[in-house]
Protein backbone atom coordinates (compact mmCIF):
# COMPACT_ATOMS: atom_id res chain seq x y z
CA UNK A 1 0.00 0.00 0.00
CA UNK A 2 1.86 3.16 -1.04
CA UNK A 3 -1.23 5.70 -1.92
CA UNK A 4 -1.57 8.71 0.18
CA UNK A 5 -5.23 7.52 0.70
CA UNK A 6 -6.95 4.61 1.83
CA UNK A 7 -10.10 3.82 2.22
CA UNK A 8 -11.59 1.77 5.52
CA UNK A 9 -14.51 -0.02 4.99
CA UNK A 10 -16.76 -1.81 8.32
CA UNK A 11 -18.22 -4.54 7.86
CA UNK A 12 -20.54 -7.15 9.24
CA UNK A 13 -22.70 -9.71 7.38
CA UNK A 14 -23.81 -7.85 4.18
CA UNK A 15 -21.66 -9.62 1.52
CA UNK A 16 -23.78 -8.57 -1.66
CA UNK A 17 -23.31 -4.63 -0.47
CA UNK A 18 -19.45 -4.87 -0.05
CA UNK A 19 -19.16 -6.62 -3.05
CA UNK A 20 -20.87 -3.29 -4.73
CA UNK A 21 -18.99 -1.35 -2.37
CA UNK A 22 -15.41 -2.82 -3.12
CA UNK A 23 -16.28 -2.82 -6.83
CA UNK A 24 -17.08 1.28 -6.47
CA UNK A 25 -13.69 1.96 -4.52
CA UNK A 26 -11.78 0.38 -7.17
CA UNK A 27 -12.61 2.77 -10.27
CA UNK A 28 -11.41 5.60 -7.90
CA UNK A 29 -7.49 6.08 -8.99
CA UNK A 30 -4.79 6.14 -6.58
CA UNK A 31 -6.52 4.64 -3.64
CA UNK A 32 -6.11 2.07 -1.53
CA UNK A 33 -8.28 -0.07 0.41
CA UNK A 34 -8.71 -1.69 3.64
CA UNK A 35 -11.65 -4.19 4.69
CA UNK A 36 -12.11 -4.30 8.54
CA UNK A 37 -14.49 -7.23 9.04
CA UNK A 38 -16.13 -7.03 12.44
CA UNK A 39 -15.88 -11.57 12.27
CA UNK A 40 -18.68 -11.88 9.83
CA UNK A 41 -20.01 -15.31 8.84
CA UNK A 42 -21.73 -15.13 5.45
CA UNK A 43 -19.27 -15.51 3.72
CA UNK A 44 -17.37 -11.99 3.73
CA UNK A 45 -13.71 -13.03 3.86
CA UNK A 46 -14.12 -15.85 1.06
CA UNK A 47 -15.61 -12.47 -1.20
CA UNK A 48 -12.70 -10.24 -0.43
CA UNK A 49 -10.15 -13.04 -1.04
CA UNK A 50 -11.19 -12.27 -4.82
CA UNK A 51 -10.11 -9.15 -4.68
CA UNK A 52 -6.87 -9.20 -2.74
CA UNK A 53 -3.92 -7.59 -3.78
CA UNK A 54 -1.04 -4.40 -3.07
CA UNK A 55 -3.91 -2.00 -2.70
CA UNK A 56 -6.32 -3.78 -1.12
CA UNK A 57 -6.34 -5.63 2.07
CA UNK A 58 -8.31 -7.53 4.66
CA UNK A 59 -8.48 -7.97 8.30
CA UNK A 60 -10.58 -9.75 10.85
CA UNK A 61 -11.48 -8.08 14.12
CA UNK A 62 -12.50 -11.47 16.13
CA UNK A 63 -15.44 -10.29 16.93
CA UNK A 64 -18.13 -7.95 16.51
CA UNK A 65 -17.11 -4.31 17.81
CA UNK A 66 -19.79 -2.52 16.53
CA UNK A 67 -18.98 -0.06 13.25
CA UNK A 68 -17.37 2.77 16.28
CA UNK A 69 -14.91 -0.02 17.23
CA UNK A 70 -14.42 -1.47 13.54
CA UNK A 71 -13.22 2.22 12.61
CA UNK A 72 -11.14 2.53 15.73
CA UNK A 73 -9.30 -0.95 14.66
CA UNK A 74 -9.15 0.05 11.21
CA UNK A 75 -7.69 3.44 11.69
CA UNK A 76 -5.07 1.95 13.59
CA UNK A 77 -4.44 -0.72 11.64
CA UNK A 78 -3.51 1.42 8.82
CA UNK A 79 -1.53 4.07 10.65
CA UNK A 80 0.72 2.37 12.58
CA UNK A 81 3.20 1.52 10.33
CA UNK A 82 1.95 3.68 7.34
CA UNK A 83 2.63 7.41 5.44
CA UNK A 84 -1.01 7.95 4.55
CA UNK A 85 -1.84 11.62 4.44
CA UNK A 86 -5.79 10.97 4.35
CA UNK A 87 -8.37 8.12 5.54
CA UNK A 88 -11.41 7.79 3.77
CA UNK A 89 -14.15 5.78 6.17
CA UNK A 90 -17.04 4.43 5.02
CA UNK A 91 -19.66 1.57 5.72
CA UNK A 92 -19.89 -1.68 3.85
CA UNK A 93 -23.34 0.19 2.18
CA UNK A 94 -21.63 2.88 0.89
CA UNK A 95 -21.68 3.32 -3.28
CA UNK A 96 -19.00 5.61 -4.53
CA UNK A 97 -19.02 7.08 -7.91
CA UNK A 98 -15.90 7.04 -9.39
CA UNK A 99 -15.07 10.63 -9.04
CA UNK A 100 -15.99 11.05 -5.25
CA UNK A 101 -12.63 11.19 -4.34
CA UNK A 102 -11.13 13.16 -7.11
CA UNK A 103 -13.72 15.43 -6.07
CA UNK A 104 -13.04 15.74 -2.29
CA UNK A 105 -8.77 15.53 -2.93
CA UNK A 106 -9.54 18.32 -5.41
CA UNK A 107 -10.95 20.79 -2.46
CA UNK A 108 -8.31 19.24 -0.14
CA UNK A 109 -6.07 20.97 -2.16
CA UNK A 110 -7.51 24.20 -2.34
CA UNK A 111 -7.72 24.14 1.27
CA UNK A 112 -4.12 23.78 1.11
CA UNK A 113 -4.39 20.94 3.98
CA UNK A 114 -6.16 23.37 6.37
CA UNK A 115 -9.04 21.25 7.26
CA UNK A 116 -9.68 18.00 9.59
CA UNK A 117 -12.51 16.15 7.45
CA UNK A 118 -14.66 16.66 4.20
CA UNK A 119 -17.55 14.72 4.23
CA UNK A 120 -19.47 14.22 0.53
CA UNK A 121 -23.38 14.57 -0.63
CA UNK A 122 -24.90 11.35 0.40
CA UNK A 123 -27.81 10.29 -1.51
CA UNK A 124 -30.60 7.52 -0.66
CA UNK A 125 -31.11 4.91 -3.79
CA UNK A 126 -34.00 6.94 -5.03
CA UNK A 127 -31.52 10.23 -5.37
CA UNK A 128 -33.07 11.72 -2.39
CA UNK A 129 -30.90 13.14 0.12
CA UNK A 130 -30.26 10.24 2.52
CA UNK A 131 -31.60 11.49 6.31
CA UNK A 132 -29.17 9.73 8.26
CA UNK A 133 -26.50 11.53 6.43
CA UNK A 134 -26.84 15.74 6.66
CA UNK A 135 -24.32 17.04 7.83
CA UNK A 136 -24.76 19.47 10.47
CA UNK A 137 -24.42 23.21 9.73
CA UNK A 138 -23.93 26.48 11.95
CA UNK A 139 -23.99 30.41 11.80
CA UNK A 140 -20.38 29.94 10.79
CA UNK A 141 -21.41 28.45 7.70
CA UNK A 142 -22.57 31.17 6.18
CA UNK A 143 -20.17 33.74 7.58
CA UNK A 144 -17.18 31.53 5.95
CA UNK A 145 -18.74 32.93 2.33
CA UNK A 146 -15.37 32.38 1.04
CA UNK A 147 -15.15 28.67 1.18
CA UNK A 148 -19.09 28.72 -0.03
CA UNK A 149 -17.99 30.29 -3.48
CA UNK A 150 -15.55 27.63 -3.68
CA UNK A 151 -18.19 24.86 -3.55
CA UNK A 152 -17.25 23.69 0.48
CA UNK A 153 -19.64 24.76 3.04
CA UNK A 154 -18.53 24.18 6.37
CA UNK A 155 -19.97 22.00 9.00
CA UNK A 156 -19.94 20.97 12.83
CA UNK A 157 -20.54 17.52 12.69
CA UNK A 158 -20.97 14.48 9.46
CA UNK A 159 -21.68 10.97 9.43
CA UNK A 160 -19.11 7.96 8.33
CA UNK A 161 -20.50 7.61 5.28
CA UNK A 162 -17.73 9.27 2.18
CA UNK A 163 -15.61 11.05 5.28
CA UNK A 164 -12.02 11.70 3.99
CA UNK A 165 -10.14 12.58 7.64
CA UNK A 166 -6.68 14.31 7.65
CA UNK A 167 -4.55 12.46 9.01
CA UNK A 168 -2.28 15.34 10.80
CA UNK A 169 -5.91 15.79 12.63
CA UNK A 170 -5.98 12.28 13.74
CA UNK A 171 -3.25 12.14 15.14
CA UNK A 172 -3.83 15.54 17.23
CA UNK A 173 -7.18 14.35 18.48
CA UNK A 174 -7.46 10.52 18.32
CA UNK A 175 -9.29 7.87 17.10
CA UNK A 176 -12.92 6.92 17.06
CA UNK A 177 -14.20 6.13 20.63
CA UNK A 178 -14.64 2.35 20.67
CA UNK A 179 -17.16 1.86 23.42
CA UNK A 180 -19.70 3.40 21.65
CA UNK A 181 -20.26 0.56 19.52
CA UNK A 182 -22.76 1.76 17.33
CA UNK A 183 -24.41 5.12 17.31
CA UNK A 184 -22.79 8.70 17.37
CA UNK A 185 -19.43 7.52 17.21
CA UNK A 186 -19.12 9.54 13.78
CA UNK A 187 -20.99 12.81 15.33
CA UNK A 188 -18.85 13.01 18.54
CA UNK A 189 -15.63 12.42 16.34
CA UNK A 190 -16.18 14.89 13.64
CA UNK A 191 -17.25 17.39 16.25
CA UNK A 192 -13.47 16.31 18.32
CA UNK A 193 -11.74 16.68 14.98
CA UNK A 194 -13.41 20.05 14.06
CA UNK A 195 -11.22 21.07 17.18
CA UNK A 196 -8.30 20.85 15.31
CA UNK A 197 -9.17 22.20 12.24
CA UNK A 198 -12.09 22.92 10.35
CA UNK A 199 -14.52 19.87 8.91
CA UNK A 200 -16.34 21.03 5.16
CA UNK A 201 -18.75 19.28 2.91
CA UNK A 202 -18.02 18.81 -0.43
CA UNK A 203 -21.20 19.88 -2.75
CA UNK A 204 -19.52 18.20 -6.06
CA UNK A 205 -18.93 14.45 -3.81
CA UNK A 206 -21.93 12.49 -4.73
CA UNK A 207 -22.39 8.70 -2.84
CA UNK A 208 -24.92 6.69 -2.44
CA UNK A 209 -25.72 5.29 1.08
CA UNK A 210 -27.65 2.19 0.51
CA UNK A 211 -29.53 1.64 3.55
CA UNK A 212 -33.06 -0.15 3.68
CA UNK A 213 -35.00 2.83 4.15
CA UNK A 214 -34.12 6.46 3.94
CA UNK A 215 -35.74 7.43 7.77
CA UNK A 216 -33.66 8.23 10.98
CA UNK A 217 -33.72 5.93 13.89
CA UNK A 218 -37.07 5.92 15.99
CA UNK A 219 -37.69 3.73 18.54
CA UNK A 220 -41.19 3.87 18.77
CA UNK A 221 -42.06 2.56 15.62
CA UNK A 222 -38.81 0.08 15.36
CA UNK A 223 -38.93 -3.55 14.57
CA UNK A 224 -38.69 -4.89 18.01
CA UNK A 225 -35.89 -7.02 17.31
CA UNK A 226 -33.28 -3.68 16.80
CA UNK A 227 -35.14 -2.63 20.48
CA UNK A 228 -32.04 -3.62 22.34
CA UNK A 229 -29.08 -1.39 20.54
CA UNK A 230 -31.24 1.45 20.78
CA UNK A 231 -29.53 2.24 24.78
CA UNK A 232 -26.32 2.74 22.85
CA UNK A 233 -27.80 5.89 21.13
CA UNK A 234 -28.93 7.04 24.77
CA UNK A 235 -26.15 6.35 26.59
CA UNK A 236 -23.88 8.32 23.83
CA UNK A 237 -25.88 11.09 22.56
CA UNK A 238 -26.26 12.45 26.28
CA UNK A 239 -22.25 11.92 26.88
CA UNK A 240 -21.24 14.03 23.56
CA UNK A 241 -23.83 16.60 24.72
CA UNK A 242 -23.16 17.03 28.14
CA UNK A 243 -19.46 16.80 27.22
CA UNK A 244 -19.58 19.61 24.24
CA UNK A 245 -22.83 21.27 24.84
CA UNK A 246 -24.74 21.60 28.13
CA UNK A 247 -27.57 23.68 26.85
CA UNK A 248 -28.14 20.62 24.32
CA UNK A 249 -27.85 17.94 26.97
CA UNK A 250 -30.53 19.15 28.75
CA UNK A 251 -32.01 19.75 25.73
CA UNK A 252 -31.58 16.00 24.69
CA UNK A 253 -32.82 15.09 28.26
CA UNK A 254 -36.04 16.07 28.13
CA UNK A 255 -36.43 14.44 25.01
CA UNK A 256 -35.79 11.05 26.56
CA UNK A 257 -38.33 11.36 28.90
CA UNK A 258 -41.02 13.08 25.64
CA UNK A 259 -39.78 9.61 24.01
CA UNK A 260 -41.11 7.30 26.99
CA UNK A 261 -45.00 9.46 26.92
CA UNK A 262 -44.98 8.82 23.46
CA UNK A 263 -44.40 5.34 23.62
CA UNK A 264 -46.82 4.28 26.10
CA UNK A 265 -49.45 6.43 23.80
CA UNK A 266 -48.14 5.28 20.51
CA UNK A 267 -46.02 2.37 20.23
CA UNK A 268 -48.53 -0.71 18.84
CA UNK A 269 -46.29 -3.44 20.58
CA UNK A 270 -43.29 -4.07 23.62
CA UNK A 271 -43.38 -0.59 25.13
CA UNK A 272 -41.76 -2.11 28.27
CA UNK A 273 -38.76 -3.12 26.56
CA UNK A 274 -38.54 0.54 24.30
CA UNK A 275 -38.54 2.33 27.22
CA UNK A 276 -36.11 0.45 29.73
CA UNK A 277 -33.91 0.79 26.27
CA UNK A 278 -34.34 4.42 27.23
CA UNK A 279 -33.78 4.65 30.45
CA UNK A 280 -31.26 2.08 30.58
CA UNK A 281 -29.05 4.47 27.84
CA UNK A 282 -29.99 7.52 30.58
CA UNK A 283 -28.46 5.24 33.21
CA UNK A 284 -25.13 4.32 31.86
CA UNK A 285 -24.71 7.58 30.54
CA UNK A 286 -24.57 8.89 33.68
CA UNK A 287 -20.66 6.83 34.50
CA UNK A 288 -19.90 6.31 30.93
CA UNK A 289 -16.45 8.09 30.36
CA UNK A 290 -14.52 6.26 27.77
CA UNK A 291 -10.99 7.09 27.00
CA UNK A 292 -9.35 8.83 23.90
CA UNK A 293 -6.98 6.31 22.64
CA UNK A 294 -4.23 7.68 20.76
CA UNK A 295 -1.72 6.56 17.40
CA UNK A 296 1.82 5.39 18.21
CA UNK A 297 3.15 4.91 14.95
CA UNK A 298 6.17 2.64 14.17
CA UNK A 299 7.17 4.99 11.78
CA UNK A 300 7.91 7.76 14.36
Amino acid sequence: MENRVVAVVVTYNRVELLKECIEALMLNKNLDILIVDNASTDGTKELVNNYLGESLKYVNTGSNLGGAGGFNYGIKEVLKNSNYRYVWLMDDDTIVNKDSLDKLLHKAELLKGEFSFLSSIVLWKDGNLCAMNVQRTSSNTVKNYEAIEKGIFYVESASFVSCLVNVESIRKVGLPIKEFFIYGDDLEYTIRLNTDKPGYVVSNSIVVHKMKENKGINIVDDDINRIDRYFYNYRNLLYIYKKYDRREYRIFKIKCYYLIIKIILKAHREKRKRIHAILKGIRKARKFSPKVEFIESELE
